[in-house]
């Protein structure tokens, strides 16, 4: 697995990250879905004027031209198809980094610890919370999860 053997606080970062890119990549996805249903709905038309060429140095005149952009369309259709592939990619890699922490987590031996790291960096709680669960204040909760953090 791409990350075994490192440390949990390393590891805890990396989730942080994954998860900012994760969300990062399903909002560009939800923009790029927007722009093609927005082609597909209405009738997306564009225009360009094209000469129609020249007899000796005279201009025979322009022509205007409008229609659907198909290598437009299909270029973002296939943009899109990427953007959906690799998010998938990003979120095996988030399961996989996500169960890694939680083996790392369980051979914590101190269980009020081993209950903090997992709530927080699991499950995703706030200090308040956490501490609304093992009990003590949030930042009791917090100094536990620094001080393991650092130590190991």
């Amino acid at each position: 697995m791409k990350y075994e053997g490192e440390n949990l606080k390393y590891l805890i970062g990396q989730l942080n990250d994954l998860k900012a890119e994760i969300e990062e990549k399903e909002i560009k996805i939800q923009e790029l879905q927007k722009e093609i249903e927005k082609m597909n709905k209405s009738n997306y038309l564009e225009s360009d004027s094209v000469s129609c060429g020249k007899k000796g140095k005279k201009s025979l005149g322009t022509v205007r031209i409008t229609g659907f952009p198909y290598p437009y369309y299909e270029q973002k259709k296939g943009l899109l198809e990427k953007r959906i592939h690799n998010l998938a990619e990003r979120q095996q890699e988030l399961l996989e980094l996500i169960t890694i922490i939680e083996e790392k987590i369980e051979g914590v031996s101190d269980s009020r610890t081993r209950r903090i790291l997992e709530l927080r960096y699991i499950e995703g709680l706030s200090w308040v919370q956490i501490a609304n669960k093992v009990g003590g204040s949030p930042d009791s909760c917090r100094i536990t999860s620094d001080r393991f953090l650092k130590k190991n």
